[in-house]
């Protein structure tokens, strides 16, 4: 009898450090959150879609923007590691123009029919339809 206990710990015990370990390597994935500038520093905003060009110059609608590109604090674990997003449909591309020069970009597009927002060297976030819909119309 006293076998079997000590059978049944040290399987528990077992048990448990691969609980433990698959915890911690999963806990140690980095989490990326969308970096996106304050609107006092920026002096317009720029759509560019296939040879479409749109600038947007008003702070209330660069504001909306801004919150919707925002939404939830977006977090991803999807991390980006080019200039350009790859094999992607409908490529939407946003230039944040600094009032003191530069730019910041942001990508949004459609990829194995699922919505996506992607800010270079930072993350791949996923949208909904409607975000995506809204970005394209603006």
């Amino acid at each position: 009898m006293r076998k079997k206990i000590i059978i049944v710990g040290i399987i528990l015990i077992l048990v448990l450090m691969c609980i433990l370990i698959l915890f911690k390597i999963n806990g140690n994935r980095n989490l990326y959150k969308i970096n996106l500038p304050s609107l006092e520093n920026l002096l317009n905003v720029t759509f560019n879609q296939n040879t479409q060009v749109k600038v947007i110059g008003d702070q209330s609608e660069i504001k909306e923007l801004l919150s919707i590109l925002n939404s939830n604090g977006r977090e991803t674990n999807e991390e980006s590691v080019q200039d350009y997003p790859v094999n992607v449909e409908n490529e939407i591309k946003i230039e944040f123009n600094f009032k003191e020069g530069g730019t910041s970009t942001i990508f949004v597009y459609i990829k194995k029919g699922k919505y996506y927002l992607e800010q270079p060297y930072n993350g791949i976030y996923s949208i909904s339809k409607d975000e995506y819909n809204y970005l394209k119309n603006m």
